[in-house]
């Protein structure tokens, strides 16, 4: 079996983690709101990070920070390939977004353009949150690989809300069909 990552808006992370059962769970929330871990799910399992989806710092909003992008390649880092991993923030659309290109990133050196073009092919509303991606950069240290592949994603094709996006932990030929719930 292999391990798979899903992206999602908060307001799903409930009925689909009942439904997946996810080893890891990470919640993108803004700052002072805490999503609830769904049953089932310890909660040394469940990742929580709190900041705001800006994509460079404004004053008066929490921006994501090294540690924040750091907590996110940690995690990517220390799961097996055969682990489900359910990702969402508030829209399933930018923070969420982000956290996979950059997971996956960490999963599959050489690969990001690669994992780009899988993300926008599987939520072409998906605008990852580039703060996130440019620190996730320095951070990993392939110069700005994965702010290229970002690049290259081009800006969304479909603007409306997103649904749960399920993408392969590992890249290969095997993996090339990614699946979106209806």
């Amino acid at each position: 079996m292999s391990g798979d990552l899903w992206v999602c808006r908060a307001c799903d992370l409930a009925t689909l983690a009942a439904e997946l059962r996810p080893s890891r769970i990470l919640s993108i929330a803004e700052p002072g709101f805490r999503n609830p871990t769904p049953a089932g799910i310890g909660p040394d399992r469940h990742l929580h990070l709190h900041f705001d989806d800006i994509p460079e710092p404004i004053p008066g909003y929490l921006a994501p920070s090294e540690r924040h992008v750091a907590s996110i390649i940690d995690l990517a880092a220390d799961l097996a390939d055969t682990d489900r991993i359910l990702v969402h923030c508030q829209a399933g659309i930018s923070r969420s977004s982000a956290a996979a290109l950059i997971m996956l990133a960490v999963r599959n050196p050489g690969h990001e353009r690669d994992i780009a073009r899988r993300l926008r092919q599987a939520g072409p509303w998906f605008v990852p949150n580039r703060l996130m991606v440019d620190i996730a950069d320095r951070l990993i240290g392939r110069g700005a690989l994965l702010s290229a592949a970002l690049a290259s994603m081009g800006p969304p094709t479909v603007l409306r809300n997103s649904r749960p996006v399920q993408l392969p932990l590992r890249v290969s030929a095997a993996s090339m069909s990614d699946r979106t719930l209806p």
